[in-house]
This record gives structure tokens, C-alpha cells and sequence, in this order.
């Protein structure tokens, strides 16, 4: 293939790694951080070559190892798990457990659609020490310790992968304590990456774009500027040359003439986890992903009436891993209506402001208010009408708030 500086003339693109010259006979490997992993092959028009010729394998993951709860001469062991319930207790429970252990659990999922593992701590006495720097329980991702006296408290951690890492350290200093009794519940909350778009948008909302000329994002470009109605973006923060880790960084969909949304599909997504996704993150509506939170997931955002833009900002620190490979498309506007006035809340409490104006008085106007669910857990919709006035009375046929097709209209204030 032609050697150029940077393979920036033609180049076959890995996983965000570009090969050119003469690359007979090398071997590598690369993981999936997605379900599919696209290879780009992109050709100049100034020189002809012999191409390539590639022999691909898929190679299995090891075998998951057989839940054992053998210890070693100590007591303690790295130990498996993918029961949907389980007790997991520390080294000679119920007997005090010896100083000088370090003990894992690995809870593997039950199922493809647990979202939740819950903890209740059926029997919980380590040394308290500040910030627990003695004997503790690390549970996943959290850098959050337990120790101390934690008996019955329960709580629950959203799974972003596959397993969930429970760690126990016990320091040399104490000669132990009573331990722990846990038990486990894996919640199958029938999870689903797909989230339901506002109706809002119209027109030819397409989520089979594939990016096969898509380029990673430069360094030097951590603010882009996006104006085309459809387009691609590829990134790859597994370079340790670049000189953006730890920016804030962003997106900006310009909103385009007759358009009212945008459309978002990530065909691959992974961000390296942390408690809350406040150290990498991508910005959706003022909440925040990491993980594979939104791996195979479409978004549609709508343009709030005064806006003209979408923002969707992110982050990614030094010596973290980011990569995401996300096709857009913008959404026209229900030509009925003259204008929009769209908000939405992605959040666990929000607020809906709408006030009404002689300008609206010329023409009929549509408002989506869009309430996205905040985790799995949400059953409910609680609405407070802090202040609630809309002319009309009985059928509410010319004004209304429509609320899962039941009509508001007249004064409801203090109403909830």
C-alpha cells in the first residue's frame, strides 16, 4: 500500500489506527468494544497498488470459571458467582477472620438483562478507621470503602458490564474482626438500550447509517462544529499522544432551516466507568454516560423553540479509555405547525416553563415536553401545577396540556 506521512493518503483504519506501506506479515489483535467493529479501507486517486490480502479470526473469550467455594490454606479466595441470589460471607465467617487477606468476588450477570445488583448486609462488623484504611470492602467501580459497623443497611449498583468486581482487604494491624454476611440479588429489570424517541420529530429518522469514510476526531478539534443535516463521528482516545485528555470538550449541532431535532445512533460506545460517570463522560440533556451505557442506543434530541443548537459535551482523563463511532441525522418539523417550543428533562426532578405570548396568537404552535426516564428503577410521574392557566373549560378542545392522553386546561394552580 502507499507509504504516506501519517497514512494520510491511503490507509486501512483499526480500531482508530491507521496501517500503510508495506505491512506484510504482521499480527494483531484488537477487542470489541461494540457489537461490530468496522475496518476502513480509503484510497487516493494518485497511485495504484497491490492492495492487501487479510486472514481475520474471532477469538473467544476464556472459559468463565466454575463458581468455587474452595479457600486457600488462609481462608481466603477469589470466588465466582452468577446465581441470581446468592450469600457471600468473609474468610471463616462466622468465626472473626484472620489479619492480612485480600479476597475477590466476582459476580458474573445472571442474565443479559440485569441492570441492577442489590446488597443487603445481613451481618457487617470490620475496625472502623478514617477513610477505611485498614480492613474494607470495595465494591466495582465506587471508589467508596465500607468498613466499620454497617449491619442492615442495603443498597443497590447499576450494572455496565458484565461482572462486578467485591473486593476485601484485610491490613496486618488487627487481629480481625467478626466480617460480613452478604447477601446478593440480581435484578432482571428487562433492560433495553433502545430509548423511545419524542414525537416530535418527523421525516426519515435513519439508524442503519454506517460510518465507512469516517475519520477520528484531531486533537487540536475538542470543540466541533457540526452544520451538515447527516454526518458521522468516529473517536478513538486509546492514543497516548493526545494532547486533549482531561478537556472539556464538545459538540455543536447547528439546527438547520425546516429541521426540529436530532437524531443520534451509537453503533459503538465505551468510556471508561467511574461512580456517577463524573470523570469520563458523554452529556446527554444534563445527565451524564460512561460504560456502555449507550452502546447500540438511539437518542433523539429536540431543538428547544429559542434555540438554535444542540451542546452535547464530554470528557475523557489521561490514561482512560474512550471510544464511540455515533451517526446523526437531523429531523424536519411537523410542517402543520408554525413553530416549537420543546423542552425535555433527563433528570430525577425538573421544571416545566412555558409562558404565553401575543406572538403566538397568529398561528397554532405544538410543545413537546419530553420526561426521559431517569434509571429502571422509575415507576412513577409525580406533577406539581405550581402555577397552571390555560383558557378553556370542559372538552379543553382549543388549548390544552395533553398529559398520556388526558387533556388540561383552566386554572390548576397548587394542583398535583
Amino acid at each position: 500500500m502507499q507509504v504516506s506521512s501519517d497514512c494520510s493518503a491511503d490507509y486501512l483504519e483499526v480500531a482508530g489506527r491507521r496501517y500503510c506501506g508495506d505491512q506484510t506479515g504482521t499480527i494483531f489483535t484488537i477487542p470489541f468494544t461494540g457489537q461490530f467493529e468496522t475496518i476502513i479501507f480509503k484510497s487516493d486517486s494518485t497511485s495504484e497498488y497491490i492492495g492487501f490480502s487479510i486472514r481475520i479470526r474471532q477469538l473467544q473469550n476464556p472459559p468463565i470459571p466454575v463458581p468455587s467455594t474452595t479457600a486457600s490454606p488462609n481462608g481466603c479466595s477469589t470466588r465466582y458467582f452468577n446465581e441470581s441470589s446468592f450469600v457471600f460471607t468473609s474468610p471463616q465467617y462466622p468465626s472473626a477472620y484472620k489479619p492480612g487477606q485480600e479476597c475477590r468476588f466476582i459476580i458474573q450477570k445472571s442474565s443479559k438483562n440485569v441492570c441492577e445488583i442489590q446488597f443487603k448486609l445481613i451481618q457487617f462488623e470490620l475496625p472502623q478507621t478514617p477513610g477505611c484504611v485498614g480492613d474494607y470492602l470495595q465494591i466495582g467501580y465506587s471508589p467508596d470503602r465500607l468498613c466499620g459497623e454497617q449491619t442492615g443497611k442495603t443498597f443497590a449498583f447499576d450494572v455496565i458490564s458484565d461482572t462486578l468486581e467485591v473486593t476485601f482487604t484485610a491490613d496486618e494491624e488487627d487481629e480481625g474482626a467478626p466480617g460480613f454476611m452478604i447477601q446478593v440479588q440480581q435484578v432482571d429489570l428487562g433492560c433495553s438500550s433502545t430509548i423511545v424517541p419524542p414525537s416530535l420529530l418527523q421525516g426519515p429518522l435513519r439508524s442503519d447509517i454506517i460510518p465507512v469514510l469516517a475519520e477520528p476526531l484531531k486533537a487540536e478539534e475538542c470543540e466541533k462544529n457540526l452544520f451538515d443535516t447527516n454526518g458521522h463521528i468516529v473517536l478513538n482516545y486509546i492514543d497516548a499522544n493526545r494532547n486533549d485528555h482531561g478537556k472539556n470538550c464538545r459538540y455543536i449541532f447547528h439546527k438547520s432551516k425546516g429541521y426540529c431535532g436530532l437524531h443520534l445512533h451509537f453503533h459503538n460506545f465505551y468510556l471508561t466507568p467511574s461512580t456517577n460517570c463524573t470523570k469520563n463522560f458523554v452529556s446527554l440533556e444534563g445527565r451524564q454516560f460512561c460504560g456502555r451505557q449507550l452502546d447500540g442506543s438511539s437518542v433523539d434530541v429536540a431543538y428547544t423553540y429559542d434555540s438554535k443548537e444542540v451542546i452535547i459535551p464530554y470528557k475523557v482523563n489521561e490514561g482512560q479509555k474512550g471510544v464511540w463511532n455515533i451517526s446523526y441525522n437531523q429531523g424536519l418539523c411537523d410542517t402543520d405547525f408554525q413553530s416549537q417550543c420543546s423542552q425535555s428533562i433527563w433528570s430525577p426532578s425538573g421544571y416545566f416553563v412555558f409562558q404565553g405570548n401575543a406572538s403566538h396568537s397568529s398561528g397554532e404552535l405544538l410543545c413537546d415536553f419530553i420526561i426521559r426516564r431517569w434509571s429502571k428503577r422509575v415507576c412513577k410521574v409525580h406533577f406539581h401545577y405550581e402555577k397552571f392557566e390555560i383558557p378553556g373549560e370542559g372538552s379543553c378542545t382549543s388549548s390544552y396540556l395533553d398529559i398520556v392522553d388526558h387533556k388540561m386546561c383552566g386554572s390548576l394552580n397548587g394542583r398535583k
